[in-house]
Formats: structure tokens, C-alpha cells, sequence
């Protein structure tokens, strides 16, 4: 198990028939175990833009039987749809890629540098009837994606789980 208070908080949380977005999914620890707790009625969203970790997160979903119940999106959840975002992966952790604007401000070596789409998660609501948790672990971009899904929020006033690092705010 990984991070067991949440494995078990989440299993408590999300119930059969639920619809579920997994932000910043990376290998699927969560996306799997939302595909599980959701059943066949249910649906997971899993977001995530690292090009490193996105294959293996898809053969996860299909070795677990999960393809049908799980749509993985590649892209950054943002404020804005469209348009392309700056990521960085610092070497030794590939996994915990994040949101940088502008890369020139990086020190050269640190890590390796990917272009990518952005999604408002708001786009992914017009799709269903209702979204019922949100998981959002995503490297300092969670004010952003909070911009993203406000409507979410107005309409479905979803569980939400959150990564907090003050840290990573200028006001936290």
C-alpha cells in the first residue's frame, strides 16, 4: 500500500457508481484504486503530463481491467484549456514533474524539460452528470487548478483532496 491513511480514506470515501478525476495521477497508485472502488458504473478521470510515466500508467489501467471505466487524459490540469505548459522533472525523481514558467530560470543539468497540453477540469464536468471526488496532487500548480474547476465545485461540491505545501505559494 502507498500512503495508507489515504488508501484508507479513500476507500471509505468513494462508492460504486461514483465519478472520480485522479489529478496528477502519475503511475495510477490512486487511478487503480478509484477503478476498483467505482465499479462498472462508475468513472475515473486520471490526469497527468509527465511523458515519462504516461505508458506505464496506461498498461496499469489495462492490466487491471480498468480501460473501460477509465479515461486518462494527458495533459497539465490548469486554469486554462489549450495552449502549451512548460514541465520539469528533476534526475533521480522523473516521477514528480511540475508546472515551470519560464524554464530559463532552472538550473541547467537539474532535470529535463517537456512541453505539454493543459486541461480545465471544468471541460472534463461538461461530460457527466456530476463529479463526486477530486484528488489533486500536483506540484505547486493546485491554485491553478482550483481556478479550473470552479464550476465543478458550484455544482457538484465534490470531495476534495488536496496536496498542500505552503512553501509553494507566494500566499499560502
Amino acid at each position: 500500500f502507498w500512503e495508507m491513511w489515504l488508501t484508507i480514506f479513500f476507500a471509505r470515501q468513494v462508492q460504486p457508481g461514483m465519478t472520480v478525476i485522479d489529478v496528477g495521477a502519475n503511475f495510477g497508485y490512486y487511478t487503480l484504486l478509484f477503478g476498483s472502488l467505482v465499479g462498472s458504473q462508475g468513472r475515473v478521470f486520471s490526469v497527468e503530463p509527465n511523458p515519462v510515466v504516461l505508458p506505464k500508467l496506461h498498461r496499469s489501467v489495462v492490466l487491471n481491467g480498468l480501460s473501460t471505466r477509465t479515461t486518462s487524459i494527458e495533459a497539465a490540469a490548469g486554469a486554462v484549456e489549450g495552449g502549451g505548459v512548460a514541465l520539469f522533472a528533476p534526475h533521480g525523481e522523473p516521477k514528480n514533474i511540475g508546472v515551470v514558467a519560464p524554464p530559463e530560470g532552472m538550473a541547467p543539468g537539474a532535470g529535463c524539460f517537456y512541453q505539454g497540453p493543459r486541461v480545465r477540469l471544468d471541460r472534463l464536468a461538461a461530460t457527466v452528470p456530476r463529479i463526486d471526488l477530486v484528488k489533486v496532487d500536483a506540484e505547486g500548480a493546485e491554485q491553478d487548478i482550483i481556478t479550473g474547476m470552479e464550476e465543478i465545485l458550484r455544482r457538484d461540491r465534490p470531495s476534495l483532496l488536496l496536496e498542500f505545501n505552503p512553501g509553494r505559494y507566494a500566499n499560502a
